[in-house]
């Protein structure tokens, strides 16, 4: 943190060096709440970064399933054991992601 240092030559003027002494409070107050916003801000900040690499892991999984999806379907008919196979896989998978957006899903206002 910042120092902030104040030195100040009056002489005779009590009122005056007690003013100064308030607003050099009010500033070091001032300089420590810029200190924890900054702190907040970071915070917010790697909690955002943190939900971005859960959704990119959510768009990774979906894309592997439409890859999947239309590799099944360019190789001609499906049958059902690709199909099966296919939906296993996502299924497996369903659970993780419906707990993941649970925990970051505030609940309904009642």
């Amino acid at each position: 943190m910042n120092a902030i240092h104040y030195h100040t030559h009056h002489h005779g003027d009590a009122a005056c060096a007690a003013k100064l002494d308030e607003i050099l409070t009010l500033v070091k107050g001032l300089s420590a709440q810029g200190v924890l916003l900054m702190a907040t801000l970071q915070q917010i900040l790697t909690e955002v970064q943190a939900e971005t690499t859960a959704v990119d892991g959510l768009i990774k999984l979906l894309d592997g399933v439409k890859a999947q999806l239309s590799a099944a379907l360019a190789a001609g008919p499906l049958d059902q054991a690709t199909v099966d196979q296919i939906f296993a896989a996502v299924t497996a998978e369903k659970q993780k992601v419906v707990d993941a957006l649970a925990a970051n899903v505030a609940p309904p206002a009642a």
